[in-house]
């Protein structure tokens, strides 16, 4: 229905059917609304980058949009900050429009509320050639002449300067032979960017170096034997023939952080516990994923496979489950990097997490008889979650609730 609307928008808008023009002037402030409405909602993002396609694109006049302008604004910053080059050209475009035709006292308290947003995302554009966008870009920046400078102060991204040595908890240490100093790495950042770069990169070599960073984070998080990582996760719940050629990590306790000058450790705080779950969600969730690229899915799958056995075997184990403490983490975090997973919007990477959670699962009872394995809390833990998915109001939670 929507793609139908695109179509005949564009056909209005190149010219054709002049004479619906005026057909949809008592139409624009609802269609506007109800366009901005939707786009707020719980959808796809193509389903979205449409919605604001056809904000832009509505078929009627300058002079007749005028009264409901201000309702242009966000969808017209939605499509400079998007990733798809048509969106962006009708972006452009449109910006170009209104600077041309319009008086800067009647468009400045129009764009006033967007005003910071819509600079930072011209400003993205403004690149050498081959890329398309700059030169046009350019060009508006151009016209706004000394109005574009005015807002360098608001639209400049606020760091607060204050929070800003706080901000990287989890670091690594650098110590040099013959240097009494080390420099601090900050990892969570190293590991956010990798997994941005599984998900958006076409560089192979970078996406495998990005997997291998992410693979080593979480063998040294899990606190597992470097020796075996290619060879397979070790579990932390081993069997008597395991244990006579088995040998302690070397990595330090989780909850400690070491001083590599002193020799010294400290506890870690209730912000660096949050900061440490919420990366391995992100890094289990970006392996699993990752496991769906053929060009990452020879190192992925076996790591993604070795990492349910892990749990598997530790959830199977005497190992009392609780929640993350500031010296150690819940190990109940695998499940919910799953159940967030099988509640994407994208239903590959639905279907994925489901799949990796029926691994699990099948594990789990490899490991114990049906009649133990129902009993593990891990399995109330996941009814539990699932139930409650199938009453959220999004599609994708419902769905991903039942197929769970």
């Amino acid at each position: 229905y929507f793609q139908l609307m695109r179509t005949l928008f564009r056909s209005i808008g190149g010219g054709k059917f002049e004479q619906l023009y005026k057909e949809f002037l008592p139409l624009l402030p609802a269609l506007l609304d109800a366009l901005n409405r939707l786009h707020a909602g719980s959808h796809s993002q193509p389903l979205r980058d449409l919605f604001v396609e056809l904000c832009l694109t509505v078929p009627v006049r300058l002079s007749s949009l005028l009264p409901w302008l201000r309702l242009l604004m966000r969808p017209l910053v939605l499509a400079l900050s998007s990733s798809r080059d048509d969106l962006i050209a009708q972006g452009l475009r449109t910006l170009e429009l209104c600077v041309d035709n319009l008086t800067p006292d009647f468009l400045e308290p129009i764009t006033g509320e967007v005003q910071s947003e819509l600079m930072l995302a011209l400003w993205k554009h403004i690149k050498p050639v081959p890329y398309q966008h700059g030169l046009q870009t350019l060009s508006i920046l151009g016209k706004l002449a000394g109005r574009n400078r005015r807002f360098f102060q608001s639209s400049r991204p606020h760091i607060d300067k204050t929070k800003t040595s706080n901000s990287t908890n989890i670091k690594m240490s650098l110590q040099f032979r013959q240097s009494n100093k080390s420099l601090d790495v900050p990892i969570d950042k190293l590991i956010r960017s990798s997994i941005r770069i599984l998900s958006e990169s076409n560089d192979l070599n970078l996406k495998k170096y990005s997997l291998s960073l992410i693979a080593y984070c979480l063998n040294v998080m899990l606190n597992i034997d470097s020796k075996n990582l290619s060879r397979g996760l070790t579990p932390v719940v081993k069997s008597d023939e395991m244990e006579s050629d088995y040998q302690a990590p070397v990595y330090p306790h989780y909850a400690e952080i070491v001083d590599p000058i002193n020799h010294s450790t400290s506890v870690k705080t209730k912000e660096d516990l949050m900061n440490e779950i919420l990366l391995l969600k992100m890094m289990l969730s970006a392996v699993v994923f990752a496991s769906n690229d053929e060009s990452l899915a020879q190192e992925a799958k076996p790591l993604v496979r070795n990492i349910t056995r892990h749990f598997a075997f530790l959830f199977s184990g005497e190992v009392q489950v609780k929640a993350s403490t500031l010296q150690e983490l819940d190990p109940n975090v695998v499940v919910e990097a799953l159940t967030e997973g099988i509640a994407e919007k994208e239903v590959e990477q639905s279907k994925l997490a489901l799949s990796t959670l029926d691994d699990f699962i099948n594990c789990l009872l490899q490991i114990n008889d049906v009649e133990k394995a129902v009993t593990l809390p891990v399995f109330s833990l996941l009814v539990s979650r699932m139930c409650h998915y199938c009453y959220e109001p999004e599609w994708q939670y419902k769905s991903g609730g039942c197929s769970g």
